[in-house]
């Protein structure tokens, strides 16, 4: 009976893959463009193949948006954040880079989600961010010259680049709207925390420094004070305890004359150099799942 059951149950088990492809299989990292501009022309699929290489490599969604719209600062943040969303849905991996193609005083921006978080990263210690549009600029400059699909090129380049360089040991970030501090277990996994992961070593060996020089400061206050305490007001002579009726004065001959000593000085070759260095813990921001920043050209 039993036999008869799995014969009966095998063929739907084979089948169930091709019935429900989605239960079996992790969505795959995807790549996107919108040129506003219309200046991509018959680059489009170059780039978009670039962009695409890059997104599997790094098993994460890679998008660029072509803006040439004059549209504010917060405007250029909420289409990348919110565009991203629609694109590939919240708190997937991924990043997209807004380039802003508005004229004067452009303002470009990366937004970044998931795992894109750890890896391109936007805290004052690790601003990777920052890096990546200083990588960006010289293929946008001048303005209404800009060498858009050099540009797609280099930023394709530099997610691979800031992927092949791993995390930033100790890096974490905060997200506003959880309250929750987030890193990178040792097992690959997302730990949250309500509370800073790391210590700051730095805030640590400041207050350290600052209680040492208090110690010294105080220690030469005791020591002045116990100096004074005890100091004679006058000067004592030897002559005071001398019986001046029972003294004898001899002469005294230097049969030493005609010689001299001389100074050697002692050669030292010790000598040692020593330079300290510590680790640095830094966090970034993320707002709604998103981290990122944005750029002033």
């Amino acid at each position: 009976m039993k036999k008869k059951l799995l014969c009966l149950l095998l063929p739907l088990f084979m089948l169930l893959p091709l019935l429900c492809p989605f239960t079996v299989q992790a969505a795959a990292a995807k790549a996107v463009i919108y040129d506003e501009s219309g200046r991509l022309g018959k680059d489009y699929d170059a780039c978009l193949s670039r962009l695409q290489k890059a997104a599997k490599k790094t098993n994460m969604n890679v998008a660029v948006i072509i803006g040439t719209e004059g549209r504010t600062d917060i405007t250029i943040e909420s289409i990348a954040v919110n565009s991203y969303d629609e694109l590939f849905g919240k708190n997937t991996d991924g990043l997209l880079y807004y380039m802003d193609l508005k004229g004067s005083a452009p303002y470009d921006y990366i937004t970044t989600s998931g795992m894109a978080n750890f890896f391109y990263t936007n805290s004052d210690q690790d601003d990777r961010i920052n890096a990546m549009f200083d990588a960006l600029d010289p293929y946008l400059y001048p303005v209404g010259s800009e060498d858009v699909p050099g540009a797609i090129g280099k930023f394709a380049e530099e997610v691979e680049y800031y992927f092949d360089a791993g995390i930033p040991e100790h890096y974490y970030y905060y997200d506003d709207e959880t309250r929750l501090y987030y890193t990178m277990g040792s097992d690959g996994n997302v730990v949250t925390s309500s509370g800073k992961p790391y210590r700051d070593t730095s805030v640590m060996l400041m207050i350290t420094f600052m209680f040492t020089v208090v110690g010294l400061f105080v220690a030469l206050i005791i020591f002045f004070a116990v100096k004074s305490r005890y100091k004679f007001k006058y000067s004592i002579s030897p002559t005071n305890y001398v019986n001046r009726k029972n003294v004898e004065f001899y002469s005294q001959y230097d049969n030493f004359v005609h010689t001299h000593t001389s100074k050697v000085p002692l050669n030292s070759d010790s000598g040692s150099g020593h330079r300290s260095g510590g680790s640095h813990h830094s966090g970034g921001h993320s707002h709604g799942g998103h981290g990122g920043g944005g750029h002033h050209r």
